[in-house]
């Protein structure tokens, strides 16, 4: 009995300490395989007349970023803001075609659709800034049109 305390109180400091040994088979050197070299850093992942991956996510920073400065300029009647933040974004929505997708590559074809879509709302929204359609009217469309397509393609 007075072993079987002996070697818990051990077990009990080495695990509240950190330490514990590792059995030999573990311990023992083992060889090294043989190192591969990563290539896919040193090549840019693009397609025939596409762009970058890090030229994609700051493409989608973009969307991001202006889509809630043009809200929040709606929001406040802001109409130039508004318009500003629109405008970049329809600029940057001329990416779109080159982006590499990150799954459904095969339904490219409903990816470009979906691309002109959003292009679509997007500048439809801009023209009628201030008059029109309203950025508050399309808005739901244009969440739609975003979500949509990170769901099939991100």
């Amino acid at each position: 009995m007075t072993r079987l305390l002996i070697a818990a109180s051990m077990a009990l400091t080495i695990m509240v300490s950190g330490c514990t040994q590792k059995p030999a088979e573990e311990t023992a050197k083992k060889p090294e395989a043989a190192k591969v070299e990563d290539v896919s850093a040193a090549r840019p992942m693009v397609e025939p007349g596409g762009i970058s991956m890090e030229k994609q996510h700051d493409t989608m920073r973009i969307f991001s970023a202006e889509w809630e400065k043009a809200r929040k300029a709606a929001k406040a009647g802001k109409t130039k803001e508004e318009a500003e933040s629109l405008a970049k974004m329809r600029e940057a929505s001329g990416e779109l075609n080159k982006f590499m997708l990150h799954k459904n590559a095969k339904n490219r074809e409903e990816f470009l659709k979906k691309a002109n879509e959003f292009r679509s709302l997007v500048m439809d929204v801009e023209k009628s800034s201030g008059s029109g359609k309203s950025l508050k009217e399309v808005a739901p469309e244009i969440d739609k049109a975003c979500n949509g397509c990170h769901q099939a393609f991100r």
